[in-house]
């Protein structure tokens, strides 16, 4: 996601907007999500505009499904088993 601030999240959204009306695929990896409030809410609002895929590790995929205990480098190893439940209804 890189360094947030609202000019980037808004550059963020017309290119998924603009991505997603020619058809093409693109990939949502939510570094830091679950950091700051700030970065989980802008991760989940671009999770809601359909990536083809979302990449990211066990800490921020729980963060991004909501999961309980879910934060930055909050992931534990039983995480990693679960991925599709946590990413469910996203086509890949």
């Amino acid at each position: 996601m890189g360094t947030l601030s609202s000019d980037w999240v808004a550059g963020k959204k017309l290119a998924v907007s603009a991505a997603n009306a020619a058809g093409k695929p693109w990939v949502l990896d939510p570094v830091g999500c679950g950091a700051t409030p700030y970065r989980t809410a802008a991760c989940r609002d671009i999770l809601t505009r359909q990536p083809a895929v979302v990449r990211g590790n066990a800490s921020e995929i729980m963060a991004l499904s909501g999961a309980a205990g879910a934060g930055f480098m909050a992931g534990q190893p039983a995480a990693v088993d679960r991925p599709a439940k946590c990413v469910a209804g996203h086509a890949l």
